[in-house]
């Protein structure tokens, strides 16, 4: 979805506003367009990211990213897990996005997607050898997402078809999905189901969370199960019957058990002598009918060993 395409400039022997000067200097971009890559951290003052009102100083070296509709293949570390002319069930490793956006312009699944589907058996790619695929090519395989700081499972789609039949699986809650978190204290009850409703946040559109005015919020379900605990920590077994975005990470954190190593929904560290770098959060299972035999498919990742 994005490629680096570079405009370098020096700034001249003045000091001047860095968004007045690039105005009309870059071809064919226009004011809004520098607006969105400035706010995308898109331009570069000296290698860093500033926003339009920077004052740039002489001599100063100015970087600006341009877009691009290609998703560059790159050779990354991704586990297939099965594979067949129709679909494809990937083990994402924590710490990869699914597809680039906002300050991610590699190292994505996707990117990862372009160039294992260039070395494809042949006739079961659509992606030219050595050849940048079109975003809209990769972005059908898209069926759903794990957050760039989530391990596991996930199925990607290989034709529009089978993007269409996983969709509806996915949308009508038939698929099986089950996760395993490491969270902070013990959940009581032990075994229990979360049902609180989650949207963005109107007074802050950047903040998901819970709504408790029922106002704004998507109904949103989990089922938890209780496998071990281990130094003020539990081991959880986690069932989502709907798909909303952080939904397990935002209602852990409402119940006061948050999972451990989540960054963004901090919860208070109970006494523990190791804590892990990465977020505990692993699509262990998953199970879906096949988007063309229609028979049932159903893969297991074990757990990841930094947990």
């Amino acid at each position: 979805m994005v490629k680096s395409l570079e405009t370098d400039l020096r700034i001249p022997a003045f000091q001047l506003h860095l968004g007045n000067y690039l105005l009309g200097r870059i071809p064919g971009v226009t004011k809004q367009q520098l607006d969105t890559l400035f706010y995308q951290g898109r331009v570069l003052l000296n290698e860093e990211a500033v926003p339009a009102d920077t004052a740039a100083a002489a001599g100063d070296m100015v970087r600006v990213m341009k877009r691009d509709s290609r998703i560059l293949p790159q050779k990354l570390a991704v586990e297939v897990v099965f594979e067949d002319a129709h679909c494809l069930v990937a083990n994402k490793p924590a710490g990869m996005a699914v597809h680039p956006g906002l300050g991610t312009y590699g190292g994505t699944l996707l990117n990862w997607l372009a160039w294992h589907l260039e070395h494809a058996e042949p006739g079961t790619s659509a992606v030219a050898a050595n050849q940048p695929a079109e975003a809209g090519v990769l972005q059908q395989a898209v069926v759903h997402r794990l957050d760039k700081a989530t391990s596991g499972l996930l199925v990607l789609a290989k034709t529009k078809t089978a993007n269409q039949h996983l969709q509806r699986q996915f949308a009508a809650g038939s698929t099986e999905r089950k996760y395993i978190a490491r969270v902070w204290g013990c959940p009581e009850p032990k075994n229990g189901s979360i049902n609180l409703p989650i949207g963005r946040d109107p007074e802050q559109p950047n903040r998901i969370r819970v709504d408790t005015t029922g106002h704004f919020g998507k109904p949103a379900l989990t089922h938890y199960q209780w496998l071990e605990g281990q130094d003020g920590t539990s081991l959880l077994a986690l069932f989502p019957q709907t798909g909303r975005t952080h939904q397990l990470r935002i209602h852990l954190h409402h119940i006061g058990h948050g999972i451990v190593g989540d960054q963004r929904y901090l919860q208070p560290e109970l006494k523990t002598d190791h804590v892990p770098t990465r977020l505990c959060l692993h699509a262990a299972s998953l199970g879906f009918a096949h988007p063309f035999e229609g028979r049932w498919c159903s893969f297991e990742s074990t757990l990841p060993a930094d947990f």
